[in-house]
C-alpha cells in the first residue's frame, strides 16, 4: 500500500471474503525478501495520492523487484494496476493535462463514478460476472504503454487499458476498484472472491 485508507478498504473487503487475516504493508519497505519472509497466498497491490511523477526510481526499487519476483496471485488496483506497469517497463501518465504547472492532480483531468468496462470473457478472474459489468473509476494517470508481457483484458471509453494480465504468471492489473462494489453494482464483489479462489488455490 502507500495510500493507507485505499489499503484499508480493500483490507476490509477481502478479509469479508475470506475470513483470513490480510496485512497491509507500505511499498516502502516490500521486497523480494519481504515476499519470501512472508509467503503470501496471494498480493494485493492499491493506490496511491501522490502522482509517480513525484517518486524517485529509488523509492519504488524494492516494490519493483518484489512484483518481478512474485509467482503467487498478484492483484494491483488502480495505482496499483499502474505500478504493475511501471515495475514491469510499461508507460504510466496522466490521462489529459488541463493546467500546465499545477501541483499533484489537481491540473489534471479525473475519470470518475460509475462507468462500463467491457472485459474479455473466458479468464477466471471474471468468471460469473457480465461482458460489460459497471465499476467504480476514480483516477488521473493510465496507463500509456503496456509492458511487453501483458495484454489487455478489459477496455473502457475513456481509459481504454483497464484490466491486463500477464502472459504466463497469475499477475493481474485493474484501473477500477472492485473493493467499491455494491448491491447495484455487484460485479467488484464476484471479481474478488475469483481472485481469492485463485489465491486457495496455490
Amino acid at each position: 500500500a502507500s495510500d493507507v485508507g485505499a489499503a484499508k478498504s480493500v483490507q476490509a473487503a477481502l478479509s469479508s471474503i475470506t475470513g483470513l487475516p490480510c496485512k497491509i504493508v507500505h511499498i516502502s519497505v516490500c521486497s523480494p525478501e519481504l515476499l519470501t519472509g512472508l509467503n503470501p497466498r496471494g498480493i494485493v497491490i492499491g493506490g496511491q495520492k501522490t502522482p509517480w511523477w513525484q517518486y524517485s526510481p529509488a523509492e519504488l526499487n524494492g516494490v519493483y523487484r518484489m512484483l518481478r519476483a512474485s509467482r503467487v496471485p498478484t492483484l494491483g488496483i488502480c495505482g496499483g494496476h499502474q505500478l504493475i506497469t511501471k515495475a514491469f517497463g510499461g508507460r504510466v501518465a496522466p490521462i489529459r493535462i488541463l493546467r500546465k504547472g499545477s501541483k499533484g492532480y489537481s491540473g489534471c483531468y479525473r475519470e470518475r463514478g460509475w462507468k462500463p468496462i467491457k472485459l474479455q470473457q473466458g479468464d477466471p478472474l471474471f468468471k460469473g460476472i457480465g461482458a460489460v459489468p459497471r465499476m467504480w473509476l476514480n483516477h488521473c494517470e493510465e496507463i500509456k504503454v503496456i509492458p511487453q508481457q501483458f495484454r489487455t483484458i478489459g477496455r473502457g471509453d475513456v481509459c481504454k487499458i483497464q484490466t491486463i494480465r500477464h502472459g504466463t504468471l497469475p499477475i493481474y492489473g485493474m484501473q477500477f476498484h472492485p473493493e467499491s462494489a455494491d448491491d447495484a453494482h455487484p460485479a467488484g464483489r464476484q471479481l474478488l472472491r475469483n481472485f481469492v479462489t485463485m489465491c486457495k488455490a496455490q
